[in-house]
């Protein structure tokens, strides 16, 4: 295996797993970032770039404005690093040579995610000495959120919602082996995965992959029933298990979505209303948070004490209302990426990952409505399921099916 695989493999792996980035006050994962550059393919970076830069460009426009605007109004703390760290993750997908060496890269995203859902349930089961561990890996973090036993599960993010990202593609990413491979063991950890979106409480996690799922069990499994009810079934086993005494919590995915009060969807909805609001109400900076809070006061009588929860608004929330406009430019350019590589690979052998990945975009793209992190906010899962995607429009085809 080259090495800029196994580099990028490790970055993945630790995008997930929280390794301390820091040994003997040597930043690995900043290590690792630097040891990547001597092995990118600058040759094939230097002839696809009309379809990298677009990409890169929305990136870095909306980096520059809200580095100015942090700078100017003080909105937040800001960091450079982010957006490096974003291009080069681009640049060493986009140095895969290969199929199987992108399907390694989504091997370790998944090992990393189950070991991190594994860990989570592990919490949620007996607390300690679990919970103290995950606890370990974030010591010099303020407002980390403490989880134990019975609580919802994080895994090892620092959050629910970061976590949430990655439940977010887990199903779709099993499905797909279970469907290259048929192995049961993939039919096994589609009813674990179920098991711990319903435990993380997060109703975008719940429903948006189940949505991606149906879609691809239709491209796969059209005339076999029998597959589909399977996985039917597991779905249903999931519901059961939380239904169980022993395992229910408050706050579990379910109960969130038909749930009232605060945490209902319309309050939600019209958290999001009261942003956009507040960002056309001050074009130019997206006003703050104070401001926000002021526009929701006056709609519903309620302070939310919290965001919007929804990284594209956030964007406009940063640079004012051209976040917007870049929001839309991106959400164009995945489209036609999309359209194209699944056009590209309608005949070959390739296709289901391509789908895959489509899809699981799709799924870690609509979460963002819900939720702050995203994209543009620096979020891992959105950003390598995109470079991946990017990185297979660009693979030499196989032979047809």
């Amino acid at each position: 295996m080259r090495p800029i695989v196994i580099i990028f493999s490790v970055i993945v792996f630790m995008s997930i797993i929280p390794i301390p980035y820091e040994l003997f006050g040597i930043n690995l994962e900043g290590c690792l970032f630097l040891i990547s550059l001597p092995y990118l393919n600058y040759n094939r970076i230097g002839k696809i770039y009309k379809r990298l830069f677009v990409f890169l460009l929305i990136c870095i426009v909306y980096y520059i404005i809200f580095l100015i605007w942090d700078l100017m109004f003080d909105k937040e703390v800001f960091s450079l690093i982010h957006v490096l760290k974003t291009i080069l993750i681009f640049l060493m997908a986009i140095s895969l040579n290969n199929t199987n060496e992108i399907l390694f890269i989504i091997r370790s995203l998944l090992i990393a995610i189950l070991i991190s859902s594994i860990i989570g349930f592990l919490i949620f089961t007996f607390g300690e000495p679990f919970a103290g561990f995950r606890k370990s890996l974030y010591p010099d973090i303020t407002g980390f959120v403490f989880y134990t036993q019975g609580m919802r599960i994080a895994g090892l993010s620092k959050t629910l919602f970061t976590f949430s990202y990655q439940l977010s593609i887990l199903p779709l990413i099993l499905l797909f082996f279970y469907q290259k491979n048929k192995s049961k063991l993939y039919l096994s950890l589609l009813l674990f995965s179920s098991i711990i979106i319903l435990l993380n409480g997060e109703r975008s996690s719940l429903i948006f992959p189940a949505f991606a799922l149906i879609i691809l069990m239709r491209h796969w499994y059209r005339k076999n029933l029998q597959i589909i009810g399977l996985i039917a079934i597991i779905a249903l086993s999931g519901s059961i298990f939380l239904s169980n005494e022993n395992f229910y919590i408050q706050g579990n995915s379910v109960e969130r979505l038909f749930g009232g009060g605060k945490y209902s969807n319309q309050y939600r909805l019209l958290k999001q209303v009261a942003a956009v609001k507040n960002v056309f109400n001050h074009p130019i900076t997206g006003g703050n948070q104070l401001e926000y809070r002021k526009v929701m006061i006056e709609m519903v009588n309620w302070d939310p004490h919290s965001s919007a929860h929804n990284s594209y608004i956030r964007v406009a929330e940063n640079i004012g209302v051209i976040g917007f406009f870049l929001v839309f430019i991106f959400f164009r350019e995945v489209v036609i990426l999309s359209k194209k590589t699944l056009k590209k690979f309608r005949f070959l052998d390739d296709i289901k990952l391509v789908q895959m990945l489509v899809y699981s975009l799709m799924s870690v793209m609509l979460v963002g409505f819900f939720h702050n992190a995203g994209f543009f906010g620096g979020e891992r899962i959105s950003i390598i399921i995109l470079s991946l995607l990017i990185s297979m429009y660009y693979q030499p085809i196989k032979k047809p099916l």
